[in-house]
Formats: C-alpha cells, sequence, structure tokens
C-alpha cells in the first residue's frame, strides 16, 4: 500500500513537471456580449419581454419602468405616464405603430398618437402568456381560461372568442389553417380557424412546454427531451437533455433556434444542441426573451442583470483559461508559418497557433520583466528585451535563453530591430546601440552634442537612414550623422512611426493624422485622417492593401478607395500599444491592447443602417400633435396659422451600433437651400419663417464616413396672413381713405367753428392794434435814419469781405503743386522739380531721403504717417492734412497742403507706397486769418451799434412812462413796448453771439443757455440751477446752435410764466453719439394732451425739426421734464 502511495506521488511529480514545461493551450472566446445597465441609461433591472416597432425601435416591459423605447443612444419611457400608472409591464407585442401589454390583470391597446392606452382585458388572473398572430390578431392566457382577441370597425380590440376552451401554457400558429396550443399538463392540440374545429389532445410522452416550426418540421421540447416531427407529430428524431439543461427564453432564425437557460446560451441545430462558447457573463443570468431586430442585432432581456446585446463571431478574444493575457506590447509572426505568432506582454510570452496559445517557459524571469520589446529575424529567431533582461528563442522551442549583452550597457530594453545582415539595433533607456550577430555592442549612436536616450521606437530604412526617438524627441540617422528631426509641415506631437519602403516612412500625430512622409525630399505625401481618436499608436498595412490605424481608443481599417471601417463597442475604448498588430493572408488580424488580445476576422461588417424618421415638432414652443411620426402628422400636410412660424423639429434615428457618434445636417426645404452645421444633437430648430410650403430633409454621417439623405414625409404649409390677401389689401386701402375722409370732415367744421371766433376776436383788437402802431410809428421814424446810415456800414464791411474772398480763390487757384512718390518705408522716389522754388531745396537733394530727415519735428512726421496709413473711408472727412514747413533758404514759415493716396499692386497684393501732392497755401491761409478779424470787427460794431440804439429806446420808452404816468393806456401800450425792446435787445444780443464762429460749439453753447436762465429767474420766485457732465468742445452748426438756443429760451420762459414752480434745473448731458438740453421744473406740470397747443410751443417743434432733433417730453406727478435731443454731427 504504501508503494503505490509512493509511485502515485513520483508520476504525479513528472505530471507537473511536463505541465510546467509545456503549458495547456486555451481557446479563444467570443467577445461577443455587451451588457446594457445604468451606465448607458437603463435604470430598470429587470426586463421581461422584448418587442420591436415599425421603426426599428427596441420596446422593453419592465418591471418599475414600465414600457421603455430604445434607439441605440437613449432609452425613454412610450408612455409619458407609463411608470406611475404602469410601473410593471411584464409582456408585450408590436403591431407597426401599436402595442398590447399585460399590465397585472389585464391587457392594455395603445396606439402611438393616443395620449392614454385603452384596456382591451381584464381578468380575475395574472395573464402569463400574450402571442401575436397574423392579422393583427394576440392569444392570451392565465390560469382560468385562453382567448383570441380581434379588432372591430374601429380598430379596438373588442372581439374576443375562445377557440382553445382551456388555459394554455403556449401557442403556436402553424399557418392560416393550423394553430397548435399546449395545455398546462404538455399536451398538443390542433386547431383549425377556418372551420373552429378543435382536434382531441395528442400525448407525445413527455410534457411539452415549447413548439417551434422550423425547416417544415415541428419541434417540441420539455423536460429532459428535444423531439423533431412531421406535421402528423410521425417522429423523425429526438435528442435528450440532462436534468439541468432547461431553458426559458427562445428565438427562431433560418438555421438554428437560440435557447437561454440557467447554464448559458445554446444553439439547436439538425445536428444537436450546442453551448454558444465564451459567454460567461450569462452564465449566471436568468434570460426572459430573446428577440432579433431588423439590423441583425440579438437582444437579451434578463430578471437582475438588465439588457444584454448578443454581436456576431467576428471579434474573438483569446484568453488563458479565461484569464485575460493583460499589456500585449508585441506580436511577432513566424516567417515560416502563416498561423503562428508569438505574442509578448509584460510579464510573459505565448505561441499563439491555430486558435490555441502555449506560454513559453522563461527562466530566471524577474518578478515583473516588462518585455517591451520583442523582434523575429526572417531565420526564425525570437529576441525578447525587457528590464535589465535579454532572452533569445525560436520557433519550435517552448524554452527562452537569458542572454548576458556587455553587462547590460543599454539598461532596460525598449526596442530590438532586426537588420538584413544579421545585427540588431537596440533601443533602451540608455541610448540607441548597433549590436552584431553575436550581440556584441558595435556602435553608439550619439555625438558630441546628441545623446539620445529612452529610445522606444526604431525605423530602419536602409543603412543610411535611420529615424529613432520617442514620443518626445525624435532623431534622424542620416548618412554618418545625427541630426534631430523636425519639419514645421507636420503638425502636433508625432507619436508613431514605421517605415514603408527605403525613404518613405509613416507617422503617426497627435492630432488623429496617419502621414507619409519623404525623408529624402523631406516633405508629407499623404494625409490620412482618423475617424476615432486623436493619437495614432500603431500603423499596419493589410494583405488587400489597407491600412491599420490603431488610436488610444480602439483601432480601425481605411482602404484605397478612401472608405473606412469602424468598429462596435466590443473594440473601442481599447488602446492599442506601439506595433501590437499582426495581419494574416485571409485578411483576419490580431490585435494587442493594454487590456485584451484579439482576433478580428475580415468578415466583419458594420450592422444595417436606417434612416431617420420624424419623433415631433413643436410650433410656437407647443407641440401640435403627440409623437407624430407615430400615428400622428408624420405622412400628412400640417396647416399653419401665419403667427405660427417657429418650428422645432425633433428627429429619431435608430442606431444600434456607435450610435452617439452619429452626426446631422438639416435643411428647411423651401426656406433656404443651404444646409445646416454637422450636430450630434437630434432637433433643430427655424424661426421667423414667411408664410409658404415647407419640408425637412437631413443628412445623417457615420461614424465611418457614410453619408445618408432622407427628405422626411411631412409637409408643413403656413398660411398667407388675411392683410397680405388680396381681399385684406383692399379692406385695409378702404378703411385708411374712410378714415382720411372722416379726420378732414371734422377737421372742417372745426376750423369753421374757430374762424367765427377769431374773426370777433380780431375786429375787436384791431382797433387797439392801429392806436399802438400810430405811436410806435413816430417813435421808429426817429430812429430809422441812424439804422439805414448803420447798414451801409455794415454793407461796406460785406463787400470788403467778399472781395478778400474772391483774392483767396484766385490765390489758391494759381498755386502751383508738386507730386511725390514715396515706398512703403517713407523713403522719397520721386518728386517734382519745381521743390526747389517751392521750399528752396533742389530735387536731387531730397531724392532717397526719409521724410523723418525733411521734418525736424517728430510730432509732424508722426501726424504725417498717421494720415497715410488712414483708409479712404477713414480720410473721406479730412480729405488733406496741413503742416507748416521752413523755405531752406529764406527760413520763411509755409504752410503746405498735403494730400496722400496708397497706391496697391493688385497682382502681388500688398501696399507698393503713397503718392503726394502737396500744395503751397501760406496766402491762402494768410487771408483765412485776415478775414476772421473782418468777421470779428463786423460782429462787434453791429453789437456796438445796434445794442446801443435799443438801449436807447429802451430808456426812452422808461421817460414816457415816467411822465404819462396818469394816463393808464399810454402807460400799457408804452410799457409793451418797452418789453419788446429788451426782448430785441437780447435777441439782438444772442444773434450776434451766434454769428461768432468761436461759439459753435457745445462748452460755448452751454455757458451762454446758463447765463440766460440765471437772468431770466434773476429776481423772480423760481431758483435756478445749472447741471451739465462729459462737457467738451464738440462742434456745432452755426445754424443749429441758434434753434437749440432759441428752444431751450422758450422752455425757461414758459416755466417762468406759466409752470407755477419754486425750482427749475437745467441739464445738458452728452451720451453717446447724443447730447441732451432737459428742463426740470416743480410746478403744476404740462400734460401730453396739452402739449403742442400755443405757437410758442409749436416753434419749439419746428425748430427742434429744422435742426434734426427730437423733443423729449415726460410727465410727472408734479412737475415737466422736457428738452431736446441732439445728434452729434
Amino acid at each position: 500500500m504504501k508503494k503505490s502511495i509512493v509511485l502515485f506521488g513520483i508520476l504525479f511529480s513528472l505530471l507537473v513537471l511536463t505541465a510546467s514545461a509545456f503549458q495547456s493551450d486555451t481557446k479563444p472566446e467570443l467577445n461577443s456580449i455587451i451588457r446594457l445597465d445604468r451606465s448607458q441609461g437603463l435604470i430598470p433591472s429587470y426586463i421581461y419581454d422584448l418587442a420591436y416597432d415599425n421603426q426599428g425601435q427596441l420596446i422593453l416591459a419592465s418591471y418599475g419602468s414600465g414600457i421603455l423605447v430604445y434607439n441605440g443612444k437613449r432609452f425613454k419611457p412610450l408612455l409619458p405616464d407609463s411608470v406611475s400608472d404602469f410601473p410593471v409591464v411584464r409582456r408585450i407585442v408590436a403591431f407597426d405603430d401599436e402595442v398590447l401589454f399585460v399590465h397585472h390583470t389585464g391587457v392594455w391597446h395603445y396606439k402611438y398618437g393616443w395620449e392614454y392606452p385603452k384596456e382591451a382585458f381584464s381578468g380575475n388572473f395574472m395573464v402569463y402568456l400574450l402571442r401575436e398572430l397574423s392579422g393583427e390578431r394576440v392569444i392570451l392566457s392565465n390560469s382560468e381560461q385562453s382567448l383570441l382577441l380581434e379588432k372591430d370597425e374601429e380598430g379596438e380590440y373588442s372581439k374576443a372568442t375562445q377557440p382553445f376552451p382551456f388555459p394554455l401554457k403556449e401557442f403556436l400558429e402553424i399557418s392560416d389553417s393550423m394553430w397548435l396550443g399546449i395545455d398546462m399538463e404538455g399536451k398538443v392540440y390542433f386547431y383549425n380557424p377556418k372551420t373552429k374545429v378543435l382536434d382531441k389532445p395528442i400525448d407525445l410522452g413527455f410534457s411539452v412546454d415549447k413548439a417551434f416550426f422550423f425547416n417544415k418540421q415541428l419541434i417540441f421540447y420539455g423536460f429532459g427531451k428535444i423531439e423533431f416531427t412531421d406535421l402528423n407529430l410521425n417522429p423523425i428524431k429526438s435528442f435528450s437533455l440532462t436534468p439541468d439543461q432547461r431553458f426559458y427564453a427562445f428565438l427562431e432564425e433560418n438555421d438554428r433556434i437560440w435557447m437561454s437557460g440557467p447554464k448559458g446560451l445554446f444553439q439547436l441545430k439538425d445536428e444537436g444542441v450546442f453551448e454558444v462558447p465564451g459567454l460567461s457573463d450569462l452564465a449566471n443570468s436568468q434570460i426572459t426573451k430573446i428577440l432579433k431586430t431588423p439590423d441583425g442585432t440579438i437582444w437579451m432581456g434578463s430578471y437582475q442583470e438588465g439588457l444584454f446585446k448578443l454581436y456576431d463571431q467576428d471579434i474573438l478574444k483569446i484568453r488563458n483559461n479565461g484569464q485575460s493575457l493583460g499589456y500585449v506590447t508585441n506580436l511577432l509572426a513566424n516567417p515560416a508559418k502563416e498561423n503562428s505568432t508569438v505574442v509578448v506582454t509584460m510579464n510573459s510570452a505565448w505561441m499563439y497557433e491555430s486558435g490555441s496559445l502555449k506560454e513559453f517557459e522563461i527562466p530566471d524571469k524577474p518578478w515583473f520583466p516588462n518585455f517591451e520589446a520583442g523582434a523575429v529575424t526572417k531565420e526564425g529567431k525570437i529576441y525578447l528585451g525587457g528590464r535589465q533582461v535579454f532572452y533569445t528563442g525560436k520557433f519550435g522551442d517552448p524554452k527562452f535563453k537569458k542572454v548576458e549583452v556587455d553587462g547590460l550597457l543599454f539598461g532596460s530594453v525598449l526596442r530590438i530591430v532586426p537588420l538584413p545582415n544579421q545585427e540588431l539595433l537596440v533601443g533602451s533607456l540608455n541610448g540607441m546601440f548597433l549590436l552584431d550577430s553575436k550581440l556584441n555592442i558595435r556602435k553608439v549612436f550619439k555625438n558630441d552634442l546628441i545623446r539620445p536616450t529612452n529610445i522606444s521606437q526604431i525605423s530602419y530604412l536602409n543603412e543610411d537612414l535611420i529615424l529613432f526617438g520617442n514620443s518626445v524627441d525624435l532623431f534622424l540617422w542620416k548618412n554618418g550623422q545625427i541630426y534631430k528631426f523636425s519639419n514645421p509641415e507636420i503638425q502636433g506631437q508625432i507619436v508613431y512611426h514605421t517605415p514603408f519602403n527605403s525613404r518613405e516612412i509613416w507617422l503617426g500625430n497627435s492630432n488623429g493624422e496617419a502621414l507619409l512622409y519623404d525623408l529624402i525630399q523631406e516633405k508629407v505625401l499623404m494625409k490620412i485622417p482618423s475617424r476615432i481618436g486623436e493619437l495614432i499608436l500603431s500603423i499596419g498595412f493589410g494583405p488587400q492593401k489597407q491600412l491599420l490605424l490603431a488610436t488610444e481608443i480602439g483601432p480601425q481599417l481605411y482602404f484605397q478607395d478612401s472608405s473606412y471601417r469602424v468598429y462596435d463597442e466590443r473594440l473601442q475604448a481599447y488602446e492599442v500599444p506601439f506595433n501590437s498588430f499582426r495581419f494574416f493572408k485571409n485578411g483576419d488580424y490580431l490585435l494587442g491592447t493594454i487590456n485584451e488580445l484579439f482576433l478580428v476576422k475580415d468578415s466583419y461588417r458594420p450592422r444595417k443602417k436606417s434612416m431617420p424618421f420624424l419623433e415631433s415638432l413643436q410650433v410656437n414652443d407647443q407641440l401640435p400633435t403627440a409623437r407624430p411620426e407615430l400615428g400622428g402628422i408624420a405622412n400628412s400636410t400640417l396647416t399653419l396659422e401665419p403667427e405660427m412660424n417657429n418650428l422645432l423639429f425633433t428627429i429619431n434615428h435608430v442606431v444600434f451600433q456607435n450610435g452617439k457618434e452619429v452626426e446631422y445636417s438639416f435643411k428647411l426645404n423651401g426656406f433656404s437651400d443651404a444646409w445646416g452645421p454637422w450636430q450630434s444633437g437630434e432637433s433643430v430648430q427655424f424661426t421667423n419663417i414667411p408664410p409658404g410650403d415647407y419640408s425637412l430633409s437631413v443628412r445623417v454621417r457615420y461614424l465611418d464616413g457614410e453619408l445618408l439623405e432622407q427628405k422626411l414625409p411631412l409637409k408643413v404649409q403656413i398660411k398667407v396672413p388675411f392683410w397680405r390677401s388680396p381681399v385684406g389689401l383692399i379692406l385695409a386701402f378702404l378703411t385708411i381713405w374712410a378714415f382720411f375722409f372722416f379726420l378732414l370732415h371734422f377737421f372742417e367744421r372745426r376750423n369753421i367753428q374757430k374762424n367765427k371766433k377769431l374773426a370777433q376776436l380780431v375786429a375787436d383788437r384791431t382797433k387797439d392794434i392801429a392806436e399802438i402802431n400810430q405811436n410806435l410809428e413816430n417813435i421808429i421814424k426817429s430812429r430809422t435814419f441812424d439804422l439805414e446810415n448803420k447798414n451801409l456800414e455794415l454793407l461796406k464791411t460785406i463787400g470788403e469781405k467778399n472781395r478778400f474772398q474772391r483774392n483767396e480763390q484766385i490765390i489758391s487757384s494759381n498755386t502751383y503743386d508738386i507730386v511725390c512718390l514715396i515706398d512703403t518705408s517713407f523713403r522719397i522716389n520721386l518728386i517734382s522739380d519745381s521743390i526747389k522754388d517751392f521750399l528752396g531745396i533742389s530735387a536731387r537733394e531730397v531724392q532717397g531721403k526719409s521724410i523723418h530727415e525733411i521734418f525736424s519735428d517728430k510730432l509732424e512726421v508722426g501726424k504725417l504717417i498717421d494720415y497715410l496709413n488712414q483708409s479712404d473711408s477713414e480720410k473721406s472727412g479730412n480729405p488733406s492734412i496741413l503742416l507748416p514747413f521752413q523755405h531752406a533758404e529764406t527760413n520763411e514759415e509755409i504752410s503746405v497742403e498735403i494730400v496722400g493716396k496708397k497706391v496697391f499692386d493688385y497682382e502681388r497684393s500688398h501696399l507698393s507706397g503713397y503718392v503726394l501732392n502737396l500744395r503751397n497755401v501760406t496766402e491762402r491761409e494768410s487771408l483765412k486769418n485776415e478775414l476772421v478779424g473782418v468777421y470779428r470787427n463786423i460782429y462787434r460794431d453791429f453789437h456796438d451799434e445796434v445794442g446801443n440804439k435799443l438801449a436807447r429806446i429802451i430808456a426812452l420808452v422808461s421817460m414816457a412812462k415816467i411822465q404819462l404816468s396818469s394816463k393808464s393806456e399810454i402807460e400799457t401800450t408804452i410799457q409793451k413796448v418797452e418789453v419788446t425792446a429788451k426782448n430785441l435787445y437780447r435777441d439782438t444780443r444772442d444773434f450776434i453771439w451766434s454769428l461768432d464762429e468761436t461759439n459753435n460749439n457745445l462748452d460755448e453753447l452751454s455757458i451762454q443757455i446758463r447765463d440766460f436762465g440765471e437772468q431770466l429767474f434773476d429776481g423772480s420766485a423760481i431758483s435756478f440751477n445749472y447741471f451739465s457732465s462729459n462737457l467738451s468742445p464738440i462742434p456745432i452748426k452755426p445754424n443749429r446752435v441758434r434753434d437749440i438756443l432759441l428752444v431751450v429760451k422758450e422752455l425757461m420762459t414758459n416755466v417762468l410764466k406759466h409752470s407755477e414752480a419754486s425750482q427749475c434745473d437745467f441739464f445738458v448731458r452728452k451720451q453717446g453719439r447724443n447730447i441732451y438740453f432737459l428742463i426740470l421744473d416743480n410746478g403744476i406740470g404740462l400734460s401730453r394732451s396739452d402739449f403742442g397747443k400755443g405757437r410758442g410751443l409749436r416753434n419749439i417743434q419746428f425748430r427742434s425739426q429744422r435742426s434734426g432733433g427730437t423733443i423729449v417730453f415726460r410727465e410727472k406727478e408734479r412737475g415737466t421734464l422736457i428738452g431736446i435731443l441732439i445728434p452729434i454731427d
């Protein structure tokens, strides 16, 4: 007994040793199952049933969230109130745009576009069976009965019959004349819906749970058995099942039946029942329903695990006994065997051959070897380098050999490149080295200025052309010299490079571009943009000349016809390291990532693409109908009123593969011919749409670059407003004429009444005025002679002024000009010879000199340069510049007027220089100054003489009033003459003031108005205040100064006479391009209805309009704010 035990121990030890030398192989796993849960927006974890509608959207019956709809991008409730009113839905069937669903003991009917579902059946027990039939019929069953529900004439499920007078476990529609039902005991019944005959039950010898009509055969599944029969139930074949092979969810396809149970996912074929490998995620999931949507995706609902998406077998995950290989650094092809590849990871090396993995034995391997470098020669020799370790091996030998290389002078090995002469290029943390066939260091790539380190990439093109470095610094070995590699044509940072031929190289940058670069010509030959990712980490070449672009979020293929192949979620978000790929001759390729190793088959194709459809339309932020694409207005014409011209379209698009990466562009036909910008959102808004007929077109751009275009069938018609219709225009025209006729008649009658009153008033006042005029004539005649003499003197002065103006024009017209050409550096290239007479300098003296040398005053030089650099539009207000010069011989100061223009070279699109016209205007400026003096003398004489005479009139009238104080009527008349003369004096003084051009600015005008106000209110009961802000000597035209002055004086006079105020404030403010003159009092106020009455206020309006201003008026509870707004010239 003891000898047997010892012998067994020895044998076991030998087996263990053998297993350590040759590791057991492993088969690849499927990478086809994707779970959707809360991270993708799916809240419920219990999914009872699945269906899809006529648009291909997935419909989910859930626990807690009611009915959900999924389009590949988002989950949303089918019914707005489904969560609150129908939180638990256990069964659901869909017909185009209608669904029937089970909620507790009832069956409900809902059609897209309805506000609320309708109850089709109500019972006392839970409905557990709901199957659709042709013709939009359903079979339902609970533990009490089974029923057939059909639609009535109004489209509601109100017809109920009982083809099977007992509860059903399962139901199958074989044809329009043969139905099959299974009762609760597992017996089979046939029913003919045409003859309404139910056959007797048939016992197949086992309890049947499920039946299929598959390839013209009936297949029955029950506990422990699957049996195939013909339509007469004659046995064909059967398969036995183990007790744990129980199935609850099924899906029929053309050549198989999917079945799910506690042990995973299985397929039933003619040959038997086969487990689908590699779906470890389903081992503990209870699948409730399996469904295939029109795009080919298989979906599985489950209890507690949410929703699963099952893909094809074109992407396989290579694992070791279910465990990931980890970070894959290199994939090395066997040059002598197509299907043999060495897989190098950070911790180990594996032989992958014909779908199986075997791990190499690596002696003296460190705890963390960090195998970043791997290479294979054309003779089949394998090199492996890592953290201070270096190994060699060969295909067919399961064991590597550790070697020492000059004491590992090159530190941790990062890259190995075999050369044609059996030498090696080795990149390490310490630099790049050339090793001979015996692994001795022959060369270190460095010089006195450049010593490259951390060499993780090497591209060998030929012995005189090598590119090497890392993702930060690149170096070029060219003809025995080392250079720092750079090219301004290359945007972003170079992340990866690999040789293409003896002079061209592929570069991957950080801008998501693959660049074909010629190292001899030093230029980019081709650019290929990435559809995904921004870092090109690897570039590979396929057997059909396709290009593999591997990025930080997965790979993509680029084909010669400029098309792309972008992969689904199984490869997305996997970063691909440098050189971690290997193509096979059939187009399949191995792909290593930082987490997994994949086998990607060339048979991979993207899912069938669908077109978008209209989900909703909001008009003026309101929905005209609920979800119009599903039974609403999607295929009709929507007519809207003219004011309903703001439209918000929301589309829906079913994309179960890379749905969130799809982009859309919109165009409203009839509104604009231009397409909108690309956007990820599915809504677009158009505002202020004019009347007309419109429809929406949508462009779809998928991640692989494919473009699809769809014109949605909905038509929108916005009515023409009534007032723009022919009838509306005629009515509007007639209404306007009727209104004008009424106003005309009204004012005519009003004027007649006023004229009668005025006629009587005029007659009464005419007599008084005649007496007053007689007295005034006597006074004015005595002064007329003096005024006429003064007018003669004034005319003489004006004639002298005109003579000066004519002389000025003659002098200006006789002035000679000088033409000068200067370049952009302001040097004189050409100038007229007459400059000698002009400035006393010859043309040869100034030729080639800068204008800085001509002008001694830097300020004047700056003014001239600023003037020349102005655009023509900026010079429009000041087309010339006046500068002082000094005559070189006489030292006389000369005023020169300069007109300059830019000279452009339009062929080369740049400024060539400037052309200047110089004119001597010294005499003209002198005459102008003399003319200004004449003006001032005229103003002064007019003020002195006319003012004195008016003052004398006022004094004489005052004396007459004293002498005739006993005669009250004459006193009143003379008093009016006195007031009139005073006003005339004041107005004449203001007129003279406004004629002085030095007063034509905002600052002087404000001071004049202030002085008037202080004099006006002096001695009255009203306190006068003056306020100003932001004032500057802004020029104002003389006529406008006069009008502003008269308007403000009139307003202040009204305050004094009529306001009954105790305070009057005057404001002058500049705001933007406007000047405000405002008067505020605290009197009895002036209403807007009173504004415009009286000649004074009408004069205010007239002068405001003439000056280009606007009356500012605001009523207050106490007082009035009134003034004038004047725009700045």
